[in-house]
């Protein structure tokens, strides 16, 4: 195990030095989706460069699948000093591979290109292109795969893209029997006679698609669909829809999808979001996460992202400014890595994890791995990774809690800039080993962790938490833990104070004000703050309301609750003690308390007032 350690922090260290070099990002790649078999089409690439000097080396290369070729292999590079190249054909490959050194020529910060290619297959088919750039350490190589779908119907438009605001596309090969093209979105259609118009997507999400209108009022409908989006959030629920706005009310239904729609209207000029609204979320393949884009559920418990492919779940690996994953869950049953939001660029951007739980339900290796960034974990948990929990060269944890890791942290240092990672009121238990030995600068504060690293920082002691098995709040203390009320004694990490006692903590926080460790303690918990729930409720029949001792419910179709649970105001779950349909509540407090119920997949809820 030391060997592999070594062996990896070597690996890393020597990864990060690399990266000081620069590395290309593909910021867009606009190309038709659809096009005829036979057709010449131009794929527009626009390279981001940024942080790479002027001596700066790289290979373009370019993949074309079987029954492509290049018109023409000269191609004009916008942001060298010597723009135009000829791209050199490697006969021995069998996907088509072209490529192009560059030397001591990258000028800007954007390298822009046009790829003409043509079609000479002779039957439909979907085809997948690679371009790629390499460093000139040959180290690093970023890729970009897109596709093309060939079609053989003359009477079908092709070449759907949208420019500015135009929406352009190609017209059928047989024009002369057309008279004119349907364009639809998810709003409304309209009739034009012209191959583009003016579309104005405003804050929505747009599905925009054409059909070709024969003389004989036939409809020849292309096969693509391009979407626009300019709004600042879309929302994903497991109750939405594929052909939803992605709006609260009427939400997308695939995580996958959001990121695909993001992603092709991909020129960001501020920051937006993927909402992910209560439900559980498959992910069968790998996704990318992109710069400025944040993830954000409405709760561990209530928000839920299995990863059930192997490799990497979640990763980003091009980040140069920053974005925020918070309120979720992801469940690995065997990846290598679950997130992996390290960057090429050394600028450090800021990433912020806040009320997320990862846990390894099969295989994991590694929970969450992100060098060369500024990482913020807070109310982060980690659970069961097969080798390491968390991997970072630089931040900070607070409020956070790392158990039953193999490795529980793996601080890596920079060969060339010193790491640094800064441990507040969390809890370290359990693991085979908590932190390994690291050349970062390491302090740790008020935490639980073994005795090795209590010199490390103050308030530092190593005892059982003494944490309870409750499914709605996993690892909560138990209310005589000594991770009670043992934070930082300061207002900016006090519990949320509860609505009945100011100087008593709101549950799921214990003990007083004064800050518990772990993921429930401290300031910024109260991740249900302002969430919108897609859970629809239903009322239940309950009398007498006002209660004093015992409390009758008439269960919808004389069905017993499969669950059933009952809250404070402060949403604490109580005890609850009932028969068949009657429930007693003799022994609680004069008060407003929620009853909750599942019956038949449907959820219920009820306000009772206690006499």
């Amino acid at each position: 195990m030391k060997t592999f350690l070594h062996t990896f922090k070597f690996i890393a260290i020597f990864i990060i030095a690399i990266t000081l070099y620069g590395c290309p990002v593909f910021k867009s790649i606009k190309y038709p989706k659809t096009v005829y078999l036979g057709d010449t089409v131009t794929v527009r690439v626009n390279v981001d460069v940024r942080e790479a000097p002027n001596n700066y080396g790289a290979l373009l290369e370019v993949f074309l699948p079987e029954g492509w070729e290049l018109t023409d292999s000269v191609i004009e590079l916008n942001g060298l000093n010597y723009p135009t190249k000829t791209l050199r054909h490697h006969l021995w490959d069998d996907d088509g591979y072209w490529s192009v050194t560059v030397s001591d020529e990258i000028i800007a910060d954007n390298v822009l290109f046009d790829l003409e290619m043509r079609n000479t297959k002779s039957t439909p088919s979907v085809d997948t292109f690679r371009i790629s750039f390499i460093t000139e350490d040959m180290f690093y190589q970023r890729e970009k795969e897109f596709a093309i779908r060939s079609v053989n119907d003359d009477n079908v438009p092709t070449q759907l893209i949208c420019n500015d605001g135009m929406l352009e596309w190609k017209s059928p090969n047989n024009n002369t029997d057309t008279k004119g093209y349907f364009v639809y979105d998810n709003y409304n259609s309209w009739f034009t006679n012209d191959t583009k118009v003016n579309v104005d997507a405003g804050m929505q999400l747009h599905r925009y698609s054409v059909s070709a209108v024969t003389n004989d009022n036939t409809e020849h409908a292309m096969n693509d669909t391009l979407f626009i989006f300019h709004g600042d959030t879309l929302f994903v629920a497991e109750s939405g829809n594929y052909i939803n706005e992605g709006t609260a009310v009427n939400p997308l239904r695939s995580l996958k999808m959001a990121l695909n729609i993001i992603d092709e209207d991909y020129i960001l000029d501020k920051d937006k979001c993927i909402r992910l609204l209560d439900g559980d979320y498959y992910l069968n393949h790998s996704v990318e996460l992109r710069d400025r884009i944040s993830l954000i559920g409405n709760g561990p418990q209530n928000s839920q992202i299995f990863c059930t492919n192997t490799g990497n779940g979640i990763i980003s690996m091009d980040v140069n400014n920053g974005f925020t994953i918070a309120n979720l869950s992801i469940l690995s049953q065997q990846n290598h890595t679950i997130l992996d939001l390290s960057t090429l660029f050394p600028a450090e951007p800021k990433l912020t994890l806040s009320n997320v739980q990862l846990y390894n339900t099969g295989s994991a290796s590694f929970g969450l791995r992100s060098i060369s960034t500024n990482l913020i974990l807070d109310h982060f948990l980690v659970v069961g990774m097969d080798s390491i929990g968390v991997i970072s060269s630089s931040g900070q944890i607070t409020n956070s809690v790392i158990v039953e890791n193999n490795i529980g942290l793996s601080p890596i240092g920079n060969i060339l800039v010193t790491g640094s990672v800064r441990i507040v009121n969390s809890i370290f238990f359990d693991n085979q080993t908590s932190i390994t030995e690291s050349p970062s600068h390491l302090t740790i504060d008020n935490t639980i962790i073994d005795q090795k690293w209590t010199s490390y920082g103050e308030g530092n002691f190593y005892a059982d938490p003494l944490f309870i098995d409750d499914e709605n709040y996993p690892y909560l203390l138990d209310p005589n833990s000594p991770a009670v009320d043992a934070a930082i004694d300061s207002a900016k990490y006090c519990d949320p104070s509860s609505l009945e006692d100011v100087q008593m903590a709101r549950f799921p926080a214990r003990g007083t004000i004064v800050g518990d460790l772990g993921i429930y303690g401290g300031g910024g918990n109260d991740y249900r703050t302002n969430i919108i729930s897609h859970r629809v409720y239903h009322d239940l029949e309950i009398y007498p309301n006002p209660v004093k001792d015992v409390l009758t419910v008439r269960w919808p179709n004389n069905k017993n609750p499969d669950r059933m649970w009952l809250s404070n105001v402060n949403g604490m779950k109580l005890k609850l003690i009932y028969q068949n349909n009657q429930i007693d509540l003799n022994t609680y407090a004069p008060g407003l308390y929620i009853l909750f119920a599942e019956i038949d997949g449907k959820y219920y809820r009820s306000k009772i007032i206690k006499n």
